[in-house]
This record gives C-alpha cells, sequence and structure tokens, in this order.
C-alpha cells in the first residue's frame, strides 16, 4: 500500500510512514524529543521485521495500524534494538510477531517497571505497556533474509546502554541505529559508558549506510556519526575538567558552554551524561559514583523542574 493512502492522525507527534528504500520504511514521531521514539520496517511478500515499538497505548495502537496497512502480512519477527520503555513497551501488541533481541536486552524487559517511566514523566498517559521480552535471542549476530534483503542485526557494543543493537539492511544501504543514533537530538549514554561509544559509532561508520534511521529526530545520513562522536569527546573534555576543579557533574553542566549542541532537544541529558563520564575517569569511583537516583535529581535540578514528555 503507498503511504499516501494510509490514515495518519492530524497531531503532528504521532508516528508518520516514511519510504526511504524498496520494502524498507522508518516510522518516525515529531521532534523525537523524550518519548518520542523511531520504529522501522522491512516488508517482503511473507516475511515482515518491525524494528522497536512506541512508549504509549495510543501510539502503539496507531503504529499496529500502520503497520496493518503498510504490511503484506502482520510482522512475523519483531525486533528491538535496547530495552527502553519507548522501543519496547508496544511489544505486545504485535502477537503474531517473534520477538528478537540482544540477550542482555531480553533480562532487561523482563525486569522492567512501567510504573518507574510514569513516575519519570507524570503527565504522559501511558495507559497500557505490554513490554514483551523477547523469545529469541543473540549474542553477538544474527541474520535474517526478507526476499531478496539481507538483514544483518548486531550488538554493536555498549554505548548508550548495554544491549545496543542496529539493524542494517545491507541492500538497501540502511541503517536502524536506535538510540546509538539520535538526530538534533541529545544523545544519552548515562546508562552506557562515554568510552565505549567510540569504538561504537567507529563500527556503524564503517558501514557506510547512505540513510539511517536515528532512534529519535528525522531520517538523516551518515554525518550524524560525526556530530554524535563530537558530542561525545566534548562530554569527555568537561568531565575531565570537573575532575580536575573538583566540581560535581551538575555544576559541570551549569558552567558548560553548550555551543553546537545547544540546539538540540532534551540538553539536560548532559548531566547524566557527565555523572557517566566522570564515574569512567574518576580513579576513585567513589569520588565520583554512578548514582542513578542522585543523577535524575540533579536533572530535574539542572531543568528546574521535572521532565517533560509529548508522548
Amino acid at each position: 500500500m503507498s503511504v499516501a493512502n494510509v490514515r495518519i492522525p492530524e497531531l503532528g507527534t504521532y508516528p508518520r510512514p516514511e519510504l526511504i528504500a524498496s520494502g524498507v520504511y522508518a516510522v518516525t514521531q515529531g521532534d523525537g524529543s523524550w518519548g518520542l521514539s523511531n520504529a522501522g520496517l522491512v516488508l517482503g511478500e511473507d516475511v515482515v521485521v518491525l524494528i522497536d515499538t512506541c512508549f504509549t497505548e495510543r501510539r502503539n495502537t496507531i503504529l499496529r495500524e500502520l503497520v496493518m496497512e503498510l504490511a503484506p502480512v502482520p510482522p512475523t519477527m519483531l525486533v528491538n534494538t535496547h530495552h527502553h520503555g519507548d522501543h519496547v513497551y508496544g511489544n505486545g501488541w504485535f502477537p503474531e510477531a517473534v520477538v528478537i533481541s540482544h540477550e542482555s536486552t531480553r533480562e532487561r524487559v523482563l525486569k522492567l517497571d512501567s510504573a518507574i517511566s510514569a513516575r519519570r514523566f507524570p503527565g504522559v498517559e501511558f495507559g497500557e505497556s505490554r513490554p514483551v521480552a523477547a523469545s529469541l535471542t543473540f549474542d553477538d549476530t544474527l541474520q535474517l533474509h526478507v526476499d531478496d534483503m539481507t538483514v544483518d542485526v548486531f550488538c554493536a557494543g555498549v554505548a548508550h546502554c548495554e544491549g545496543n543493537t542496529a539493524v542494517h539492511v545491507r541492500d538497501r544501504s540502511v541503517l536502524f541505529a536506535g538510540d546509538l543514533l539520535l538526530k538534533d537530538c541529545t544523545p544519552s549514554f548515562s546508562g552506557g559508558s562515554a568510552h565505549g561509544y567510540l569504538p561504537v559509532l567507529q563500527r556503524l561508520r564503517e558501514l557506510g549506510a547512505e540513510r539511517i534511521v536515528p532512534g529519535h529526530g528525522p531520517v538523516c545520513d551518515g554525518s550524524v556519526i560525526d556530530d554524535t562522536e563530537r558530542y561525545v569527546r566534548f562530554v569527555l573534555e568537561l568531565a575531565a575538567q570537573a575532575l580536575s576543579a573538583g566540581i560535581s557533574p551538575l555544576d559541570a553542566a551549569r558552567h558548560a558552554d553548550l555551543g553546537e549542541f545547544a540546539r538540540w532537544q532534551d540538553t539536560e541529558r548532559l548531566v547524566g551524561n557527565l555523572y557517566r563520564a566522570c564515574s569512567e575517569l574518576a580513579a576513585d569511583e567513589t569520588r565520583y559514583p554512578m548514582d542513578v537516583d542522585a543523577m535524575w535529581h540533579d536533572t530535574e535540578a539542572f531543568l528546574g523542574r521535572s521532565l517533560r514528555s509529548q508522548a
């Protein structure tokens, strides 16, 4: 079915399909800020691969409607790029699909508590969450075949979080990067690794994909990898300065000149990123502990309010 024939809700942040190569769709949401994650579709005649789902019941209901109108059959496989709720809370809306993820993603999904998301984003109407864990897992790589397309599913390394998975449709030169890459949005690695990010980015760069579907934000090209690398190096430099000056991640964030990164969505993620980078750089881990509760408290202190999401 043509994208032109798919019914799209009027509100601009809801899931919208975009044909980016023959048989390959991105499904994007608004500006990609907190909770507005992207999904993807790889369509064959009898095999359909869905990549990630959405954050709320309403969005997942719309996603299912879009998928069922675009695809010749219901999704046969659903690949999760990582365990965060805005990418897995809709898994249960696709009961026909075999859910696939990295081993560590499955373990984290099994322990997910959607009430934490509700507390973190009190203005969001989540409705029902269905974070079904994978029944098929992999450790390093997995290869799927969709008609004439070879789809490489691989764990790129610890960067945004554990189990970061990318999906490369090599025959179409399309990369679904999950939250390893965000376009016009601030990357987050408080739950992953600052130092680990750099070799992951190089691995993605070497794929040479012409079209990249980031975890949040618009479809883009390989320049997003360079943008992300500059940001990670920027945070590492700020963290080194914070350690030298003996100041907290929050104070370092408050005094930082964001420069080119100031225009990105959700700049407050700098606080959590500095928590992680300072923890990795500090010789004495007790001096800069990776205290998740303190990190979120300081993130809201940086903002001067609670976190908000348009989801």
